[in-house]
């Protein structure tokens, strides 16, 4: 009986280490495949992104559809929200010269309707100066890891995909497709001195309102010499 008892023993010896192989074999495929799933939602993140860096920002429009899953949907997410944000930002920078009620601010509609003291065009030239105030400053912040960590923080995700996110916003967008602060500048002064040729040409005909008048849609000038101060600028 005891010899029984031994031999019962040594075989259960034997059939122990059978799990134990087959939890590692678990354990390894679950790893191997987990590491599979990240490499595979990190790499297709990089290509939204890169996509993004290619875009062309007067005609592009950003894909919103999400290609990632779980919280790495989540990254993307964010990320093609704040470059569509500052796309449309940086649209409207652009849009300022071709703003319609700008550009027929000497027309001959406005010139009889608001003339000759131009009020409403007058304070819709101070309402623009305002509104590229704002936006010259906001095109200016949000390519500062900063503002861009502020929507971050938003996602209420933890330091592993803070990381990836600041890779595609630094590392990617910063470098190869926000603007710098010189070039926002550059064009809001540009802007800045459009506006300011319109007010001014406002101004003189206000300041000449008993000069000047309008015979048959065409602006006529008591003087040569106010038609030339007109043209010229008009001409700047």
């Amino acid at each position: 009986m005891a010899d029984k008892r031994k031999k019962k023993r040594k075989r259960r010896k034997k059939r122990s280490p059978v799990p134990a192989i087959i939890i590692i074999i678990i354990i390894a495929a679950a790893a191997f495949f987990g590491y599979r799933h990240v490499r595979g939602q990190v790499n297709t993140l990089r290509a939204e992104t890169n996509k993004l860096i290619a875009l062309d920002i007067d005609n592009g429009a950003v894909d919103m559809k999400l290609y990632c899953t779980g919280n790495y949907a989540l990254v993307e997410e964010t990320v093609k929200t704040y470059v569509n944000d500052y796309m449309e930002d940086l649209r409207l920078l652009r849009g300022f010269r071709n703003d319609q009620r700008l550009t027929s601010m000497l027309g001959v509609t406005n010139l009889s309707e608001d003339g000759p003291q131009f009020k409403d065009s007058l304070m819709y030239i101070q309402e623009k100066r305002v509104a590229l105030y704002n936006l010259t400053n906001e095109l200016k912040a949000m390519p500062k890891e900063s503002r861009m960590m502020e929507a971050f923080e938003e996602t209420g995700l933890k330091r592993f995909f803070r990381d990836l996110y600041r890779e595609q916003m630094l590392e990617g967008l910063t470098e190869n497709y926000f603007y710098s602060e010189a070039a926002v500048d550059a064009a809001a002064a540009e802007i800045t001195s459009y506006l300011e040729s319109k007010e001014a040409v406002l101004q003189f005909l206000k300041e000449n309102s008993d000069s000047w008048s309008l015979k048959d849609g065409v602006l006529q000038f008591k003087s040569e010499e106010l038609l030339a101060a007109y043209q010229a600028l008009t001409s700047s």
